[in-house]
């Protein structure tokens, strides 16, 4: 092994390793990875950073922009009214899954879960169905349904991407489809089946933040210099009241529950009322007494307040700190209001929560949360707690046109996949259904950024020698069993990697490899490519391998057992079947 080859093992391992602990942002992580070796001369700077001018990361962008525009009209969201139903049980999971699936095989599956989650959640809520029931297997659905066509994930891109790296034709729209077919009609089958018997109905932590808030909890402040402060409990006529009552006075740092009846407000004092809310009402009007600052302050300056739910993903500039250190309610014109955490409340001051990835916060916002750039960075999905499916916008018959000239333009190859996905998002902002500010905001640039970033480590590998050193090995060890021995170790290895750390990092470095050692066994390489580009884009083992698992891991209410036993058979059998597939076509 050489001295580079060695140099980007160490590389890997040590990215890797911080991608595991869920401490850092992948795309950061995956930069300062490409950043060390570009620095030390593994490869050079032209090659190193030639996937920021790939075309997978740029056609992403473009399909976010188609994505804002389906958001924006309501187009997805009238689809999934018309097509949800039943009585909540398979027959139910058939017509979310289907639609879900067959959808994200045209339209890339990370946008299309973020605009369908808050449909399916309001249908489910409102047929009194456990939200848990539906989030997960929407989830799933979309990411089987986004291992058929080229387009339905950007993993597939990042594979379609290493091929030109490797001097081979990228992908074909269909390409994928002999493979990915079979695998996500597989998947399916097993997912209604299962979900059925092994997704537990657990508790709406949007339905319970709202149930805190109508029954045992609301905070009211005594006004300094009101007429409440230096009176008593008793005087105030705070001790006997229906259906509520006072269960603590927060004084500063300070918490005087159990309270007596003789204690003497203050200017300042935080009530804590337990009960009822909606028996607290009279409370607001009697002088003296007020909301707390920052949802006074929301409630003065919001356009139409309303409640949010919204979701803290792994890339988030949230995780690891608080909503007092990142200034959420000047950035945003937010109060947070509960703060839930794998079904949990999140017990204390808000404001001073250390936030992990896949906690949900219920927020108190002006009705444009969902438009704020920086909410928009902060937070994987808001949704609101009380939402009704939108009326199809005069804009959606554009977005349509464009969704329907891409995939006919991609289709017949009349022109690239990449140009078809800017012929698309042309549309949307010439036709106004977007603006240009709102379809930069629409890009996540951090699954850009980590789609470049992920391409040009996979040059490192290659041209440092280890991708040819790791398929040297794998030929020697797993010689022994054959063809199928090195296609199941590859495979492995690919969904290894992409529940540990990243799918599109596990993509780029496995692919190099996976073609050298299809070569080595006579395998065609772009079937054994096709391979390894599904099974990094099925990760069903945990809420945090893949974005959209990420997306309904907190309003799902889900444990992270839950992806355990439902996800873990149904990676048994996506490795199955796409090993089986590999070996027939390959």
């Amino acid at each position: 092994m050489s001295a580079d080859a060695v140099a980007t093992l160490v590389v890997l391992v040590v990215m890797f390793a911080l991608l595991a602990t869920d401490r850092f942002p992948p795309s950061g992580v995956l930069l300062g990875g490409l950043g060390v070796l570009v620095l030390g001369g593994v490869v050079d700077p032209a090659e190193g950073f030639s996937g920021f001018a790939n075309q997978a990361p740029l056609t992403v962008a473009a399909l976010y922009v188609v994505a804002a525009g389906a958001r924006r009209t309501g187009l997805l969201a009238g689809v999934t009214a018309r097509l949800l139903g039943g009585s909540g049980g398979r027959d139910s999971l058939v017509r979310l899954c289907l639609p879900a699936s067959g959808l994200s095989a045209v339209f890339n599956n990370t946008p299309l879960v973020a605009m369908l989650l808050s449909e399916v959640a309001s249908w489910a809520r409102s047929k009194r169905l456990p939200v848990s029931r539906f989030l997960m297997p929407l989830s799933f659905a979309a990411i089987l349904g986004g291992t058929v066509t080229l387009i339905g994930t950007s993993t597939n891109l990042v594979v379609s991407g290493v091929l030109q790296q490797q001097g081979l034709e990228p992908f074909g729209l269909f390409e994928l489809t002999p493979v990915g077919l079979p695998v996500a009609v597989v998947g399916l089958a097993v997912l209604i089946v299962v979900a059925v018997r092994w997704i537990p109905d657990r508790s709406d932590p949007a339905l319970e933040a709202m149930s805190a808030l109508r029954e045992y909890a609301l905070h009211l402040v005594i006004e300094p210099g009101g007429p409440l402060v230096g009176t008593s409990v008793s005087d105030a006529g705070l001790r006997n009241l229906k259906g509520v009552y006072l269960a603590d006075i927060v004084r500063g740092e300070r918490h005087l529950g159990p309270v007596s009846p003789d204690e003497v407000f203050e200017g300042g004092d935080l009530l804590i009322f337990v009960g009822d809310v909606t028996d607290v009402l009279d409370l607001r009007a009697r002088p003296g007494l007020a909301p707390p600052g920052e949802q006074a302050e929301v409630l003065a300056q919001a356009r139409e307040p309303q409640y949010f739910e919204a979701v803290v993903g792994r890339e988030s500039p949230l995780v690891g700190r608080t909503l007092k250190e990142v200034g959420g309610r000047t950035g945003y014109r937010a109060a947070a209001v509960a703060i839930h955490r794998a079904g949990s409340t999140v017990e204390g001051k808000l404001g001073d929560v250390d936030l992990h990835a896949g906690d949900t916060l219920v927020l108190l916002a002006g009705s444009d949360l969902r438009t704020a750039r920086r909410a928009v960075e902060d937070f994987l999905v808001i949704s609101p707690l009380s939402h009704t499916v939108p009326v199809i916008g005069k804009g959606a018959k554009w977005v349509a046109l464009s969704l329907l000239a891409f995939v006919v333009l991609a289709t017949t190859e009349v022109v690239s996949v990449f140009e078809a996905s800017l012929v698309a998002a042309a549309v949307v902002v010439a036709t106004q259904v977007v603006s240009f500010a709102e379809a930069k905001r629409s890009i996540d640039l951090d699954v850009v950024l980590m789609i470049a970033a992920s391409l040009g480590i996979g040059v490192a590998v290659e041209t440092s020698g280890l991708a040819r050193d790791i398929a040297d090995l794998a030929t020697d060890s797993l010689g022994g069993l054959g063809t199928l021995g090195i296609v199941l170790g590859i495979l492995l290895t690919t969904q290894a990697l992409t529940e540990i750390v990243t799918n599109n990092a596990a993509a780029a470095v496995v692919a190099p490899i996976a073609l050298l050692s299809a070569q080595s066994v006579g395998l065609d390489p772009r079937v054994m490519a096709v391979g390894v580009a599904v099974v990094a884009s099925c990760s069903f083992l945990t809420p945090i391998g893949y974005q959209t698992n990420a997306m309904v891991y907190g309003p799902g209410g889900y444990r992270f057992a839950d992806f355990v036993r439902v996800g873990g058979v149904i990676s048994v059998v996506v490795l199955a079947t796409t090993t089986t597939m590999v070996m027939l076509l390959g």
